[in-house]
């Protein structure tokens, strides 16, 4: 499966930059696992 963008990927990469480490909160099957890996290149 592809992934897809999410509003959120820039902000990641945005906050990532900046501080080295983030924290994804959010309601079960939303996305935080799926977003990690492609937005940060792990």
């Amino acid at each position: 499966m592809d992934y897809r963008q999410r509003l959120a990927d820039q902000e990641l990469r945005r906050r990532l930059a900046h501080s080295g480490a983030v924290v994804v909160t959010g309601v079960k099957a939303c996305g935080k696992t799926e977003t990690g890996p492609p937005t940060t290149g792990a």
